[in-house]
């Protein structure tokens, strides 16, 4: 996933609590500490690398065909799952690796061809080892539906559950330790009105299966791809951009707290056009949220606390690094690239009641880079300041104090 200048073109991701089993993006994820990192190599063929919560680098392995495009999750103690779809039969594939072991055999999740343009492929992996899986089948008429399976960290793979759905795009997944999960996506409400979007959302109890969906964010809203985070408690956010009467986007989110449901919408951004969101959840219920104008370079974030109780925006940089991603940290805080000439500070700030203290530098990286990449665990934040492009590119890693 590419995040684009424009801010219309946004692409939305997604950096989760602690607990959960994605990371910021495709190509790399981050769980209990844990980070795993896909790259190429010359022959454009995916390569996973892990490092461990004391920073200790796995050696690489050879994830799928040439110019496959996976995606991966991780979870708390380490169990990985990549997935891609196949270049020649289109239908989507998994290969599982263990805590602290090797990638397994190629894993046919569904024999179906799978949707490839509405990037409906996401994955998640819970404290146990179980991973869950998406997609949407490909369909002339777009009613493929999102689809969800579910694999045991025994190698057992659940029935299909067809959430339905009318030209299901862009799905964002939240697994927590326990085995709960949230997973909303875009949604068009009729093939009358094939351009007017609503979200969808359905929630899994731990142990359970998926509910049926229902709609969280009507077409009268028309709301553009969303994100969700949640913790082990129950306690979630979903966030989304619009756009208002003077067509600049606003960056509006759904609370619930755990046992209740989602409330109504609040608009989370107070200077203009602000899009990309970024949320975690913390164990205690508080939520860390940022989001980005790239033209400005400006991010604000927010603090709501475990009591419900909603900060205030905070602009933390008008100095934004060029399309510089957010990191909200489950340790309680959120991180971002500066821009200097020549150098990217990376810097953080640490939540401070309803709002954060003053931002501190992590490190300093010379020349372009793809960003860095964090991971908090029981063991602290550690951060691999520059992620890896190239299979053989090295991976530097550092505790955050």
């Amino acid at each position: 996933m590419i995040r684009l200048l424009a801010c219309a073109c946004a692409v939305l991701v997604l950096w989760p609590s602690v607990a959960a089993a994605q990371g910021e993006d495709s190509e790399w994820a981050a769980g209990g500490g844990h980070l795993a990192f896909l790259a190429q190599d010359e022959q454009n063929v995916s390569v996973l690398r892990v490092v461990a919560p004391d920073g200790a680098v796995s050696a690489p392995e050879v994830v799928s065909e040439p110019n496959a495009a996976p995606v991966v999750a991780v979870g708390p103690r380490g169990d990985v799952i990549v997935a891609w779809i196949g270049e020649r039969d289109r239908a989507l594939h998994a290969r599982y690796r263990p805590a602290g072991g090797v990638l397994g055999p190629d894993e046919v999740v569904t024999p179906q061809r799978v949707e490839f343009g509405a990037e409906a492929v996401v994955a998640g992996v819970d404290g146990a080892g179980n991973a869950t899986v998406t997609w949407s089948p490909e369909d002339r008429d777009e009613r493929g539906g999102m689809r969800v399976r579910t694999r045991s960290a025994a190698g057992v793979w659940g029935a299909p559950q067809n959430l339905g759905g009318y030209r299901v795009f862009d799905p964002s997944l939240t697994v927590t330790a326990n085995g709960s999960a949230f997973l909303v996506w875009r949604q068009a409400r009729a093939a009358k009105h094939p351009n007017l979007n609503q979200t969808a959302i359905s929630a899994r109890a731990p142990g359970g299966a998926f509910t049926a969906p229902r709609v969280l964010v009507g077409v009268n809203r028309d709301p553009g791809e969303a994100t969700v985070a949640a913790n082990d408690r129950g306690d979630a956010i979903v966030v989304w951009s619009q756009l208002d009467e003077h067509d600049d986007f606003q960056v509006w989110a759904s609370f619930r707290g755990a046992g209740t449901r989602f409330g109504r919408p609040v608009r989370l951004n107070r200077s203009r056009d602000m899009v990309s969101r970024w949320v975690t959840v913390l164990a205690d219920g508080t939520m860390v949220m940022g989001w980005t104008n790239n033209f400005t370079r400006r991010v604000e974030a927010r603090v709501r606390n475990a009591a419900g109780v909603l900060g205030p925006p905070v602009t933390l940089t008008d100095d934004l690094e060029v399309n510089s991603d957010l990191f909200p940290l489950a340790s309680g805080g959120l991180a971002w690239a500066d821009r200097d000439p020549g150098v990217s500070r990376i810097r953080l700030a640490r939540v401070d009641g309803l709002g954060f203290s003053a931002p501190i530098d992590v490190v300093r990286v010379h020349g372009w880079f793809l960003g860095p990449a964090f991971a908090v665990g029981p063991q602290g934040v550690g951060i691999v300041p520059r992620r890896p492009r190239q299979a053989d590119a090295p991976i530097r890693w550092q505790p955050v104090g």
